[in-house]
Parts: C-alpha cells; sequence; structure tokens
C-alpha cells in the first residue's frame, strides 16, 4: 500500500503543520536571512529552519534543501527520527556531517553538485548496503 504525503513547500505552512512528513524547500527563500540584526542578512540561514524542524519534524520522512547555497546544516536534521530521503545537492557543503549516520531510517541522501571533496568513511561504511549516497566525486576519504 502507497501511502502519500502532502509535501509542505515553504517554513510557513511547515510551522503550521503538525507531524509533517515531507518538506520541500528546493531554491526556497525562505533559507535567506531576513533579520537586519544578523550579519548573514540576505544570505542563506537555518535558524528559522531549525525552529521548524524541532517543533514539527519529529515524523518527516522527505527533506529536500536542494538549491539553497547552504554551507551547513542545522543539528536539528540529525535528530529526525523517521528522515528517509535528505536532498541536499546544488548547495556549497564542502562535507558530509559526520552526524548524519544519527538518521537510522535514512535511505537516500544526495549531496550532488557540492563541493564536497570525499565521503568520510565512518559515513561510508555506516550506510553500506543500507543507504544510497549520490555524490558525483570520486572515493572515501579517511
Amino acid at each position: 500500500m502507497k501511502r502519500f504525503y502532502h509535501v509542505a513547500r515553504s517554513l510557513i505552512e511547515a510551522n503550521r503543520t503538525p507531524n509533517l512528513k515531507a518538506l520541500d524547500l528546493r531554491g526556497s527563500a525562505d533559507l535567506l536571512c531576513v533579520n537586519m540584526m544578523c550579519e548573514k542578512v540576505g544570505d542563506p540561514c537555518i535558524c528559522r529552519l531549525s525552529r521548524v524542524l524541532e517543533k514539527n519534524g519529529s515524523e518527516l520522512r522527505s527533506l529536500c534543501l536542494a538549491g539553497n547555497k547552504l554551507t551547513q546544516l542545522p543539528s536539528s536534521v540529525f535528530e529526525l527520527p523517521h528522515l528517509q530521503v535528505l536532498d541536499l545537492s546544488g548547495n556549497m557543503l564542502e562535507e558530509i556531517p559526520a552526524e548524519v549516520v544519527k538518521l537510522k531510517s535514512l535511505k537516500v541522501i544526495d549531496v550532488t553538485n557540492n563541493p564536497i571533496k570525499g565521503i568520510p568513511k565512518s559515513v561510508a561504511k555506516s550506510f553500506y548496503g543500507t543507504t544510497e549516497i549520490r555524490w558525483d566525486g570520486a572515493a572515501a576519504q579517511e
């Protein structure tokens, strides 16, 4: 039996959706800092995303953050127990955080089109045979 979920496409919508299952923020202006007192104003920012995930992310299955020029991820991403798909393609991530191995339900992680030089061996080993790592680079790194 296939299950279909409503996909929230903004942080406002996600904030209003208890038991959120899918969040697609592909190329979203929601991830730009709007706090005039912040040094990151106008740049990619993860503060509001972190608050939404902490509030409504406990049932999240799919998270798309593609094409947002993100250089880091909020720690709340790694606390999503049911996350199965994590699309981080087209950002500015230089590494896959080691904390990603905490996502025990993860089936697919897409980090294509990021300046990642390698996949940590601990991540590759932890995900071997269980999680598809989409990456346009070479071998795992030490």
